[in-house]
């Protein structure tokens, strides 16, 4: 504490110390051993205390014996640190299982309205079709060309939405754990599995249409010009 009532913390290092000051946000617990908890706050009550069963160790075991050793002091709350983070990694499955369920219909309906897509733009390029076919290019060679194209699009969109996904994802994930001190990494590998879906969701949307071309005969093709 400094002349001016400031909280200061001094920092020990090889070679010297150093005194920086403290500023507290609302909100944030601090977490301290039960010494330096003795010097802040001498006769502080407890009222709450954590526990961390040891792995192999029954949970339930553990809680029964500290509700038994703290029986004489019912304004204590017990909180077992395991059942919370099970808890939160529940309530995580949950969010990612139901993103996850969004995510699929949404797919399903983007690879429909691509199918959609590609078979109006096959009617509408019979003419270019029949004189690509009368040139030379044989009918599965048109169905690669249209698989391509269908591909290519699909990844264009799905590289805007992954660049612009992951601008606002991590700047809400730095909103949400700068207060803690910890920014996660960029999901690499689930950009790289939906970039991947992409290519399978362009593969698919394209049979239809490529089949269409592959049975389009050069006089059909030219006939509705």
């Amino acid at each position: 504490m400094t002349a001016a009532g400031r909280p200061e913390a001094t920092l020990r290092f090889d070679g010297g110390r150093a005194s920086l000051p403290l500023s507290l946000q609302a909100g944030v617990a601090l977490y301290v051993t039960p010494a330096t908890m003795d010097r802040l706050a001498p006769g502080a009550a407890v009222t709450t205390v954590w526990i961390g069963p040891a792995e192999g160790t029954d949970r339930l075991a553990a809680r029964r014996a500290m509700d038994r050793a703290l029986a004489a002091y019912p304004q204590v709350k017990v909180t077992d640190t395991t059942a919370r983070v099970e808890s939160l990694r529940a309530l995580l499955d949950r969010m990612m299982l139901i993103t996850m369920a969004l995510f699929g219909f949404s797919a399903a309906i983007v690879g429909i309205g691509m199918a959609a897509t590609l078979m109006l733009g096959v009617s509408e390029r019979a003419g270019e079709i029949g004189m690509l076919r009368a040139i030379g290019p044989s009918g599965r060679q048109l169905r690669g060309m249209l698989t391509l194209e269908a591909v290519l699009l699909s990844l264009a969109g799905a590289l805007v939405g992954t660049v612009l996904g992951v601008g606002y994802g991590w700047t809400a994930a730095r909103s949400v754990t700068s207060a803690v001190g910890t920014v996660g990494g960029p999901p690499v590998l689930p950009v790289l599995g939906v970039l991947a879906l992409t290519v399978l969701i362009g593969l698919s949307a394209a049979v239809l249409p490529a089949r269409r071309v592959r049975r389009m005969t050069i006089v059909a093709a030219l006939h509705t010009t």
